[in-house]
């Protein structure tokens, strides 16, 4: 009994202090205001959107081949993407990688605008980091095939 009074004391003693107890401004984790979850939400819906377009470009065949050559990635010990993705590039039509360059590219527009329009909603940060912020576009310098896209390996999310 005298443990259990013990333990009940030492809490009635130390709640106040830990209620009380608030995080100094900086401190903790950061969380997002109600207009920058709403951004992020705009942001995973136009993935979505994107990832859709890339997917009903496809044949039915194209379509199949996609999950089989995902399915070989998934459970290989030593996936090799980069011929993944050449494998997918030379099975593709014209019209098939055309359209799924042209959702991608849409894709980094409308991210590219979200992207400042979430910038320009920040508060001005008093960090070490300082100047402006770089574009989105200065992140990802070089081209992605359709194959690559397919695989998830462009957009700024995937492997490569």
């Amino acid at each position: 009994m005298k443990p259990a009074i013990f333990a009940l004391a030492l809490a009635l003693v130390a709640a106040p202090g830990l209620a009380s107890a608030q995080p100094a401004p900086g401190d903790g984790p950061h969380r997002p205001t109600a207009a920058q979850q709403a951004q992020f939400a705009q942001f995973k819906q136009l993935r979505q959107q994107t990832r859709a377009a890339e997917l009903n470009a496809l044949s039915p065949a194209h379509k199949q081949l996609l999950a089989n050559i995902a399915g070989q990635l998934a459970l290989s010990a030593a996936p090799n993407f980069k011929a993944a993705a050449a494998q997918l590039d030379a099975a593709l039509s014209p019209g098939e990688r055309a359209a799924i360059l042209q959702a991608d590219q849409n894709f980094r527009t409308q991210a590219e605008a979200l992207h400042q329009q979430m910038m320009a909603s920040r508060p001005p940060s008093d960090d070490a980091q300082g100047g402006p912020p770089r574009p989105m576009g200065e992140r990802q310098p070089h081209q992605r095939t359709a194959g690559q896209l397919l695989l998830g390996m462009g957009g700024g999310h995937g492997r490569f």
